[in-house]
C-alpha cells in the first residue's frame, strides 16, 4: 500500500468529501495530513492556510449538522471569518467558550450573542 492510500484511510470523511468536491487532490491530502500531525491543526485549517481550501468550500463538505455559534455570527455578518479563527485557535488552548472570547475580545455585544 502507497503512502497516498495510508493517508487516504486515516483521512476521515472530511478528507474524502474535499477529493470527490474536486477541491484537493489525493496529493495534497497527503501533505495536509502530515501537516496536520505535525502542527495540531485541523484538515480544514491546513489546506486554508496553504491556500488550497476557501471556508465556502470547506463548508460545502462538512456534514451539515446544527449551526454552531462561529458559523451563525458569521452568516450574521457580525464577525469575519479573520476574528473566527483567532477566537477557535485561543478556544483550544484556554478551553474557554467560543461566545466569551468574541464577547471579552469586544468582536460581539451580549445582545448580539445571545440573539445567536
Amino acid at each position: 500500500m502507497t503512502t497516498v492510500n495510508k493517508c487516504r484511510l486515516n483521512a476521515g470523511l472530511i478528507g474524502h468529501r474535499l477529493i470527490e468536491a474536486g477541491y484537493l487532490t489525493q496529493d495534497r491530502l497527503h501533505d495536509a495530513l502530515i501537516a496536520q500531525r505535525e502542527t495540531g491543526l485541523l484538515l480544514g485549517e491546513v489546506c486554508m492556510i496553504r491556500g488550497w481550501l476557501t471556508y465556502e468550500q470547506l463548508m460545502h463538505c462538512l456534514r451539515p449538522t446544527r449551526s454552531k455559534l462561529g458559523n451563525k455570527l458569521l452568516g450574521l455578518d457580525k464577525i469575519t471569518i479573520q476574528q473566527l479563527w483567532m477566537a477557535l485557535l485561543e478556544q483550544r488552548t484556554s478551553g474557554e467558550k467560543l461566545g466569551q472570547i468574541l464577547l471579552r475580545r469586544g468582536w460581539v455585544d451580549q445582545h448580539t450573542l445571545e440573539n445567536a
